[in-house]
């Protein structure tokens, strides 16, 4: 039922949303729920929601990332057996959330396991690709 909601809908697909607050709430409630692969999944959308910046637009401010709240939540989810490429898209997350709180040691290893463990599985290309992007622009 918690899936078929349109507002968790859209903010699992956006992979946030300043204004979906409902959707947040029963995310969270998710992750203490009895299922625990749907618990993986809401706290992967969590956790990719925390790790980037975000911007409000009815409020017109902008929301800093949270590495710390990213990284509980994504290695909650990483606890589970989720599908390849979320998995994949889960632990970039997570090495950015690292590298956010100037752990790049961390983050590189994060990187080097997700590139060694499954370099042809699904999504470990785009999940490195957007984890090198973010790195290459981040502000330093």
């Amino acid at each position: 039922r918690l899936l078929l909601n349109p507002e968790v809908q859209l903010f699992l697909r956006a992979l946030g949303g300043e204004y979906l607050t409902a959707a947040r709430q029963q995310l969270d409630e998710a992750t203490r729920g009895p299922s625990p692969l749907l618990g993986a999944y809401a706290h992967y959308g969590l956790g990719a929601y925390f790790a980037q910046n975000g911007r409000d637009f009815v409020a017109q401010r902008m929301r800093s990332a949270n590495p710390v709240q990213a990284e509980a939540h994504l290695q909650a989810a990483l606890q589970q057996p989720m599908g390849g490429a979320i998995a994949a898209q889960a632990q970039a997350y997570l090495a950015r959330s690292y590298d956010e709180r100037g752990e790049g040691a961390r983050a590189d290893s994060v990187i080097r396991r997700l590139r060694t463990r499954d370099p042809g599985g699904p999504g470990v290309r785009p999940a490195i690709e957007t984890f090198e992007a973010y790195r290459r622009n981040r502000p330093r």
